[in-house]
C-alpha cells in the first residue's frame, strides 16, 4: 500500500505557482473604436469619389456652357446683320 501523504491545508488558488499566470494577461479587446474608424473609412471610400465626379461634372458643364455661349455670339451677330440687311432691302422696293 501507498503510505499516507498529508494534504496541504492551503487553498489551491493561493499556492505560489498559481498566483501568477505563465503568460501576461492581455486585456479584452474592445473593437468599438476600430469599428467606427472602419465605417468612417468605408464611407469616405465611397463618398469621396462621388464628390470628385460631381465636382468634375459641374466644372465640365460650366466650361461647355461658356464655350457654347462664345460660339453662339458670332452666329447671332451674323444672323442679326443678315436680318437687318434683308429688311432694308425689302423696304426699299
Amino acid at each position: 500500500m501507498t503510505p499516507y501523504q498529508e494534504e496541504s491545508n492551503a487553498d489551491p488558488a493561493t499556492e505560489p505557482w498559481q498566483e501568477k499566470p505563465p503568460f501576461p494577461v492581455v486585456p479584452e479587446h474592445n473593437f468599438a473604436a476600430q469599428r467606427v474608424t472602419f465605417y468612417a473609412l468605408l464611407i469616405a471610400a465611397v463618398m469621396l469619389p462621388c464628390v470628385y465626379v460631381a465636382v468634375t461634372a459641374w466644372n465640365d458643364y460650366r466650361a461647355r456652357e461658356a464655350a457654347a455661349s462664345e460660339a453662339r455670339l458670332p452666329a447671332t451677330r451674323a444672323s442679326s446683320r443678315n436680318t437687318q440687311s434683308r429688311s432694308s432691302i425689302s423696304m426699299s422696293c
